[in-house]
């Protein structure tokens, strides 16, 4: 229902009328009756602003619920997909369409929410092993065996592990050319003369 309000707020709404109501007395002769001052009709007429993180808030917080409760609930994350996908449509139309010109950010806030978007692994293996014990009073080996890797996987920093040897990797493999007089000189405007009589005869 977020992408709803967030197309209906009825405070926007609101907003509108009254800004409607003010065009509709400015463009009459009761233009001189208006008592509001131009700093008013500029709050009045401003767009509002884009709040980044509520919208970051709701979209983690709909996949941290998905996962903890997969074991009741098998297609939350389907419906946390979809929400996410009518939720991005829509922000898309109020960004473009109502909300004042966002500030420019840069990649590490989402780069950060990606790397908290682990944390959901392991909330979906503690909510199934919390859920099986509160129904069926019993956990398995393997509930336990998945929560210890769960827990590996999100302490343990394995994308930068993956770039750093990625990166190693590459720089092994990378083939190590000798510098030689040919290529020193290759980039270079002045030509390169391997003989010196050839030198004095271009002269």
């Amino acid at each position: 229902m977020t992408p709803l309000f967030d197309l209906l707020d009825p405070v926007y709404l609101l907003k509108l009328y009254e800004m409607s109501m003010v065009k509709q007395e400015l463009s009459t002769s009761e233009r001189a009756n208006c008592t509001m001052t131009q700093s008013e009709l500029n709050k009045l007429f401003e767009q509002p602003q884009l709040n980044f993180s509520l919208k970051y808030c709701s979209k983690i917080k709909s996949f941290y619920v998905s996962c903890f409760f997969f074991y009741i609930l098998p297609i939350g994350p389907f419906i946390t997909l979809l929400f996410m996908l009518v939720q991005y449509w829509v922000d898309k139309y109020l960004i473009l369409r109502r909300y004042k010109k966002p500030p420019r950010l840069g990649k590490e806030l989402s780069l950060s929410l990606a790397e908290k978007l682990e944390i959901g692994l392991v909330l979906l293996v503690a909510g199934t092993m919390l859920l099986k014990w509160n129904i069926h009073h019993t956990i398995d080996k393997v509930d336990i065996a998945c929560i210890i890797i769960t827990l590996m996987v999100f302490l343990t920093p394995i994308a930068p592990t993956v770039a750093l040897a990625v990166s190693v990797q590459n720089h092994i493999s990378k083939p190590r050319v000798s510098p030689t007089v040919e290529n020193v000189y290759s980039n270079l405007d002045q030509p390169l003369y391997k003989d010196i009589w050839t030198f004095f005869d271009s002269e």
